[in-house]
C-alpha cells in the first residue's frame, strides 16, 4: 500500500506549472464566463427557437446514456479528451482553437442551464452540474490557458517579425504536451467518472 508520505513526494517531483500560466486562464475564465451569461440570456430571449434545438440535442444524449455507465463513461472521457488536447495543441494558431472552444463551452452551459432552471429549478442545475463541474470547467480553462499562452507566442513573433524558431517551438510544445498528460488526462478521467457514476446518482435520488 502506498503511503501518503510516497505521494506527496511523487507528487513534489511533478512538473510545476509555470505561475505566468494563470494570467492565460484568467483570460479563458473571463470568456467562459461571458459566453455564460450570453448563452443564458439568448435562451431567454429566444426561447421558442432554442426549445426545439434544446429537444433535439436531449434525444442524441438519451441515445448514448442508454448505452450503459461504462459506455457513456468512455464517451465522455475521450470525447473530453479529444476536445481538450485539440483546442490546447491548436492553440499555436494565434489561440483562436482555445477562444472558440471555451466561447462554445460556455454559451452551451447557459443555454442548458436556462432551461434547467425553467423545467426542473437551480438545485437541479446545481446536483447536475456541481459534483463533475468543479472538477470539469477548471480542466477546460487550463486546457485553454495553454492554447492561449501558445497563440500569444505565436501573436508576438507576427507582430514583431521574429523569425520562427523551430527548437522553441517544439519547446513550449512538449511543456504543454507535458501538463495536459500530467494534469489534464486525470483531471477529465475523475471529473467524467463523476459525472457518470455519481452525478447521475444524485440526480436519480433527486427524482425520486
Amino acid at each position: 500500500m502506498i503511503s501518503p508520505k510516497t505521494l506527496l513526494a511523487k507528487f513534489q517531483k511533478l512538473p510545476k506549472i509555470p505561475p505566468h500560466m494563470y494570467r492565460y486562464v484568467f483570460y479563458a475564465c473571463v470568456i467562459f464566463v461571458t459566453s455564460t451569461l450570453l448563452g443564458y440570456y439568448a435562451a431567454a430571449t429566444n426561447e421558442e427557437e432554442l426549445v426545439k434545438i434544446f429537444s433535439q440535442i436531449s434525444q442524441e444524449l438519451s441515445q448514448i446514456d442508454s448505452s450503459g455507465p461504462v459506455t457513456l463513461f468512455l464517451v465522455i472521457f475521450f470525447n473530453n479528451s479529444f476536445k481538450i488536447f485539440i483546442s490546447m495543441i491548436l492553440g499555436i494558431f494565434l489561440g483562436i482553437s482555445s477562444i472558440v472552444f471555451v466561447f462554445a463551452n460556455g454559451l452551451i452551459l447557459g443555454i442548458v442551464s436556462f432551461f434547467i432552471i425553467q423545467q426542473a429549478g437551480l438545485t437541479f442545475l446545481l446536483l447536475g452540474i456541481l459534483p463533475h463541474g468543479i472538477i470539469e470547467v477548471p480542466t477546460v480553462l487550463f486546457g485553454a490557458g495553454y492554447g492561449l499562452w501558445l497563440g500569444n507566442i505565436s501573436y508576438r513573433k507576427l507582430r514583431y517579425n521574429e523569425s520562427l524558431d523551430i527548437p522553441k517551438i517544439k519547446s513550449n510544445m512538449r511543456i504543454a504536451l507535458s501538463a495536459f498528460k500530467t494534469y489534464l488526462i486525470p483531471l477529465i478521467f475523475f471529473a467524467a467518472f463523476i459525472e457518470v457514476f455519481v452525478t447521475n446518482s444524485i440526480l436519480h435520488l433527486f427524482l425520486v
